[in-house]
């Protein structure tokens, strides 16, 4: 997925969550590889049985930015999904945020 649809540090301190170097790291993998997860499945969603088998034949050979530009000529309210599944992901971290900070 394209590197630009992701949670970052910046996103984190922003909502006061403020760890260590290494937790920081661990927590933003797990963050994205989950919203990478929702994303996908919520975009697999929006495809009909034969986009989803022309998917599959292409993301076999495609580079992630080649998947990225795929998907978004096939959906077009792709960014928006994206965003969407981002703004759920942030509004969960900040109900957490509390928790995650004492965990520093």
């Amino acid at each position: 997925m394209n590197k630009n649809y992701t949670i970052t540090e910046a996103n984190l301190i922003e909502m006061g969550i403020e760890l260590s170097d290494e937790k920081m790291a661990s927590l933003l993998e797990h963050l994205n590889q989950e919203l990478n997860e929702r994303v996908g499945t919520a975009l697999l969603q929006e495809l009909d049985d034969e986009q989803i088998d022309e998917y599959n034949e292409f993301a076999k050979t495609a580079n992630e930015d080649q998947v990225g530009e795929w998907l978004s000529s096939k959906i077009p309210e792709f960014t928006q999904i994206i965003q969407d599944e981002i703004d759920v992901m942030l509004g969960d971290i900040a109900e957490k945020a509390d928790k995650l900070g004492e965990e520093a």
